[in-house]
Parts: C-alpha cells; structure tokens; sequence
C-alpha cells in the first residue's frame, strides 16, 4: 500500500512538472489551465472569485511570496465589460500563451481578441472581453482570416466563407466563388472579392468601388478615404461619399510615382480613427510615409529609416515593422487605456512604444505581426504566438 501510494504521489510530482512554468511580462496574457481556479485580493489572501480554465487573463505585474509567483491579471466576469476585475492568482495555473497555441501560420487582431488559423485548416480566438467572435472552434478548411472590430472571418478552401461576429447573424451564404477578404479592426465593414470579379461586402459599399477592386491585393479604409494595393505593386487612393477634394495622400502619390509597393499601411488619429499616414512598404525593404499634417500629435517619421522590412502594420498613433532577421521594431505611440467599468480612455492617457519600454526584445524570430487599437501580435516561426497591450488597471 505504501509502495502504491508513492508511486501515485511520483507520477504527480511528473504531471505537475510538465506543465510549462508561467514567464510571463507585464502586458502580455495568459491563459487560466485548472477549473474553478481561486483568484484573491492579494496574493495567499482572501478569494474574490473562482473562473473556469481556458479564459484569457491580462497580466498587470507579478510578485514571489511563500515560495509561489502570484500574478496580478485583469479578467472577465460575465458578458460585458462593467464586470472587468483584477485579483491576483497563483502562477501554476496559468498558461502563457506561446505554450497555449502551436501550429499557427497566420494572424489576425479585431478590436478585442486575436484570431489565429492553424496548419490543419482549423482556427482559435483569445481575448479578454472576447464574445461572439471568438466561437471559431467548428471552422475546418479555412485558408486564410481576417478580423473586423467584433468580428472573425474565414476564407475556406473551397470559396465559402465562415463568419463569427458579435452583436448580430451574418449570412454569408451567398458568398460563394471568394479570392480575398478583406477586413479593418477598427470597423466592423468586411469586403470580399470573388473570382470572377464580384464584390461583396458586410454593409452597403455605395460609393466605395474602385477602377481594379477585382485584383485588388490589400485594401484598407478610413472616414472617406479607401486605398488599395493591386497585384501590379502600384497604390490606388479613391475619396468616397461627398468628399472629392483631393487628398493629400492622391498629391504625393502622384509626386513619388511609386512602384513595386509591396505592402500598405495606414496609421490613423488617436480615438477618432481619422487618417494620419498612409505607410508603404517597397520591395527594397524600405518604408515610404505619407503625412496627411492633419495630427501634429502623431509622429511615425522614424519609420522612413527602417530598411531590410519584410512587413509592417499600423494602427492608431503608431506603425510596427517586421525586419527580414524576424525582429520587430516600432515607431509612434500606442494609447494606453485605463481598463475601468463602462470607460475607454482616461483623461490621463498614458502613451507606449513598447520598442523603448525593451518588451519587444523577446520578439525574435518572428514571421508575422498584426497591429491592433491598444494590442500587438507577432507570430513565431515555430508557429507560436505572443501578444502584448498597453492597458493599466484604474479603480
């Protein structure tokens, strides 16, 4: 009996000591691994609350105490984000999330989750205040993704399209025939491009077609302003709706005459979404930028140094860049917003460059990033997958 007994007790010892160790940086996410798992006040103290494994935590900071590493993480209790908490919780039952997800060969980040589509066609979601777009566990044969503001979109391998949006039913049956999707994070419109030509879309498009949608290889889009990339490497600008002053952008596009534009990017205002500057990645691995002048606060200029890119990435106030040695690098600000019940931003905004803050060194080896409001995403080549954001905890 006792010889039964430290056996068991051996092989739990194993069990426990094959569970990856949590590393995690302030500003990265994590994930919950146990059930009904205790999250206090303070470490070893009183229990707030216990959540259910697989959710996704925030990690605001960490501290040693009692021979344990206790995490300070930001959750989710229930729908909406009025039940946003922070507690503190024991580090063994948190996953990082290099070790949550493997085998992933693209990204892409909505407002509130990321969405990442495996080798074998399937597809996974992770965020904090993640709802309906994260229920992407039944898609198989996916292709390629794309995320919107609430919203994951999956192009499968036979032309149809899978959709997880939150707040409403899109029927994308009629979707049949579908090249390319595509999608922006900071709005829930998604355009779809079908083989033959067709252009489909989320909501009405009404002044929005451009001469060569057809063979478009990027599309983004701002207030009234639609850009695309074709296929031939060269930049198309089109103002939509009532607006047709030129641009700033049409102006000194037409100056540069630029060709063989690999991909593009757009930067815009902080809050507003407004457009700022329109980046262009050329296949000399060098970056163009384009400054509308119309936000003094923005400044992504050291992106014009950058050479040797192999992509980059844009949101609000700032543009990333993947070199061709898979390290990361970042120019601007990305707006830190106080995570409290029913507010987005704080009077006092807090501005991060996570390049000068050193938390980007660990991003090496990288194939892909994506560039959300207030998050970043960078894809490992061994098809991991690491996340940070700028959030704060304000009570």
């Amino acid at each position: 009996m006792v010889k039964k007994t430290m056996v068991l007790l051996l092989a739990a010892l194993l069990l426990l000591s094959s569970v990856p160790a949590l590393s995690a940086q302030e500003g990265s996410f994590a994930f919950v691994n146990k059930s009904k798992v205790n999250i206090r006040e303070a470490p070893g103290g009183k229990i707030m609350t216990r959540v259910e494994d697989g959710i996704t935590v925030y990690v605001l900071g960490s501290l040693k105490k009692g021979g344990k590493t206790w995490y300070r993480v930001v959750f989710q209790e229930g729908e909406y984000t009025k039940y946003t908490k922070a507690g503190w919780m024991d580090g063994t039952f948190l996953t990082g999330l290099r070790d949550q997800y493997h085998d992933v060969t693209q990204i892409a980040l909505g407002d509130s989750h990321l969405l990442m589509l495996h080798r074998d066609g399937t597809a996974s979601a992770a965020g904090v205040w993640m709802r309906e777009e994260g229920d992407v566990i039944g898609w198989r044969d996916v292709e390629s993704i794309a995320a919107a503001r609430f919203g994951s979109i999956g192009l499968r391998a036979d032309g149809t399209v899978a959709v997880s949006k939150r707040g409403e039913d899109v029927d994308l049956a009629s979707w049949t025939n579908v090249r390319a999707v595509f999608a922006q994070n900071d709005i829930d419109q998604v355009i779809g491009v079908g083989k033959d030509g067709a252009v489909l879309s989320f909501y009405p498009i009404e002044g929005w077609l451009m001469p060569g949608w057809a063979g478009a290889k990027q599309m983004i889009w701002a207030d009234f302003w639609n850009v695309q990339l074709l296929m031939d490497g060269t930049v198309h600008i089109q103002l939509r709706g009532e607006r047709t002053e030129e641009s700033v952008w049409q102006r000194l596009l037409a100056a540069e005459k630029l060709e063989g534009v690999k991909q593009i990017a757009l930067c815009t205002t902080y809050g507003f979404g407004a457009p700022a500057a329109l980046a262009c990645l050329l296949a000399d691995g060098t970056v163009r930028i384009f400054d509308t002048g119309s936000a003094s606060s923005i400044d992504i200029s050291a992106a014009a140094t950058w050479t040797d890119m192999d992509a980059i990435a844009a949101n609000q106030g700032y543009i990333l860049g993947l070199k061709k040695d898979g390290s990361v690098v970042m120019a601007g600000e990305i707006v830190s917003p106080g995570i409290i019940p029913g507010a987005t931003y704080l009077d006092d905004d807090l501005f991060v460059n996570f390049a000068q803050t050193g938390q980007l060194n660990a991003w090496q080896g990288m194939k892909a990033i994506a560039a959300g409001r207030d998050m970043i995403a960078g894809l490992h080549a061994d098809g991991t997958v690491d996340m940070l954001a700028a959030w704060r905890w304000e009570k």
